[in-house]
């Protein structure tokens, strides 16, 4: 699905909220550095070449394995699979808990955010210098994506939820 993946230009995954056409064209303005992978479950963008790949379904985790960065709507979970790999984000918030994630991974130093609705080209691609260039933003996804390897992942989440409804229903759950 991905064979046409480029080595010698960096790549982003673009989430589902933000895959509209002009953020489409605005990628294309950096098609000479950069290659995004779009993710456009209707099927309504077109490719650009070799520099905006559009598609329905993308295997998100394989592509964080060797993306560089993610630009999303600060949902949560492309939120965390991002940070679990080191990624640094660009961060477009709707609505729901999208700001106050935002603004975690701004406090965080693990992204920029932008506003959905104003960016243009020039602030999408000064974000994505900002997050490709300046090493200070993998670092502090690095750092991220380790807390959260050492706090036990999944497992140790649901054997604190385990817990937790144990303690508030009086039931235990044999072990």
């Amino acid at each position: 699905m991905f064979s046409r993946g480029n080595p010698g230009k960096r790549s982003t995954c673009i989430g589902l909220a933000y895959s509209t056409p002009s953020t489409s064209a605005r990628l294309h303005t950096r098609a000479d550095r950069l290659q995004a992978i779009v993710v456009d479950p209707s099927g309504t963008l077109p490719e650009i070449g070799d520099s905006v790949l559009a598609h329905r379904r993308v295997p998100q985790l394989p592509l964080l394995e060797r993306g560089d960065a993610v630009v999303c709507h600060a949902g949560h979970n492309t939120v965390c699979e991002t940070l679990w790999h080191g990624l640094p984000l660009v961060v477009a918030p709707i609505r729901d808990d999208q700001p106050a994630v935002a603004g975690q991974i701004t406090r965080a130093g693990a992204g920029v955010r932008v506003r959905f609705n104003r960016a243009g080209a020039a602030h999408i691609n000064a974000a994505l210098d900002a997050v490709l260039h300046d090493p200070d933003y993998r670092a502090a996804a690095q750092r991220v994506g380790r807390s959260f390897r050492e706090a036990g992942g999944a497992t140790a989440a649901a054997t604190h939820l385990e817990q937790l409804t144990a303690r508030t229903t009086g039931e235990t759950r044999p072990r």
